[in-house]
């Protein structure tokens, strides 16, 4: 299969009907110069239910006075974002599993300062502006695809396939399978 045409605007013009969300994955010290307003027009022309997140990485890098500015940007633009630091939750990963290693055992988060919900020289970050770590991203994504499929309409699909996949899940916690 020739993944070629995935990476062009034909590839994601033929695609994006099917998706529910987008991801933009942009660097966070300059990310006008990345984000797409193409693609987050065309998700919202296709459907207004249909939202681009924008994720703005290496977030460590800036200071919480310039998160809020890209933070108030695009709230005001109307377009969802969130702080990450692949290098930080890597770096806590590595933490947590040298901790594990050594039976030791550590809270969940990002290394560093950012565990706590701390910026730099101790400033107070909110909900907007916090540098999330692995799991809030993960919850952050859970919340918008369940957000997708409750938008979607009595005869869609997704409907069907999320009271299929509860299905499996509860059999599954409830060891109904016989596994």
């Amino acid at each position: 299969m020739d993944l070629t045409a995935f990476y062009s605007w034909p590839g994601v013009a033929r695609l994006r009907p099917q998706l529910d969300k987008s991801l933009q994955v942009v660097d966070a010290r300059d990310p006008l110069t990345y984000v797409s307003q193409d693609l987050a027009s065309y998700a919202h022309d296709i459907h207004p239910s249909k939202r681009t997140l924008i994720l703005l990485n290496k977030s460590d890098l800036l200071p919480l006075p310039v998160r809020q500015v890209w933070a108030d940007h695009f709230d005001a633009a109307g377009v969802a974002c969130v702080f990450w630091s692949a290098f930080a939750a890597t770096e806590a990963q590595a933490k947590a599993k040298a901790a594990a290693a050594a039976g030791i055992e550590e809270g969940a988060g990002v290394a560093g300062r950012w565990q706590e919900g701390q910026g730099q020289q101790g400033e107070q970050e909110d909900e907007r502006t916090r540098v999330l770590g692995v799991e809030e991203l993960l919850e952050v994504f859970e919340q918008r695809a369940r957000a997708a499929v409750e938008s979607a309409g009595p005869g869609d699909a997704r409907k069907w396939v999320r009271q299929w996949s509860d299905g499996v899940w509860q059999m599954l916690m409830n060891d109904e399978t016989g596994m």
